[in-house]
């Protein structure tokens, strides 16, 4: 009885380590699998982490460029002010101009009326230019071209801004 309790508990023995050494394989296999779904979890949230730095960066960039937007808006706007005032002041500056030109063309027409001479005719008569009168002449003259540049000017910018 002896000897099959020794068969018995070899058999046993064999049969346990048998089992042990399945388990294990089993759970080194288990253990395999789940090391291989963690580093494909890592990788997966790497992937995620490198998303949601992307996106921050993005809304950073859609922020910028919703303030550059808001900052065009308000110099368009600007600018399309001050193009309405320089246009209404050149219209006003025509029609300044059109009325220095009817009474300069009704003063021209009462001199000849009153005078009966007309300015294209050669004058009989020789006048010296009043010295007064010819640097007020010339006063305007300067006044004139100097408004003139400052004009040009300022549409030489407008139109730089509106290119721009």
């Amino acid at each position: 009885s002896s000897g099959i309790n020794a068969e018995y508990g070899t058999e046993h023995l064999d049969k346990c380590l048998q089992d042990r050494a399945l388990l294990t394989a089993d759970l080194g296999a288990e253990i395999a699998a789940i090391s291989t779904r963690l580093s494909q979890k890592d990788v997966i949230l790497s992937s995620y982490q490198e998303d949601l730095s992307q996106l921050r960066d993005c809304e950073v960039t859609a922020d910028n460029a919703t303030t550059d937007a808001t900052l065009l808006r308000k110099q368009l706007t600007s600018l399309q002010e001050e193009t309405s005032t320089l246009r209404k002041t050149i219209n006003h500056l025509k029609g300044e101009l059109d009325q220095q030109q009817r009474l300069n063309n009704a003063l021209v027409q009462r001199n000849v009326a009153k005078n009966g001479v007309t300015t294209s005719e050669p004058s009989l008569h020789h006048h010296c230019p009043d010295p007064r009168t010819e640097g007020q002449i010339e006063k305007l003259k300067k006044q004139h071209q100097e408004e003139i540049r400052r004009k040009n000017y300022d549409i030489k910018k407008l139109k730089e801004e509106l290119a721009a």
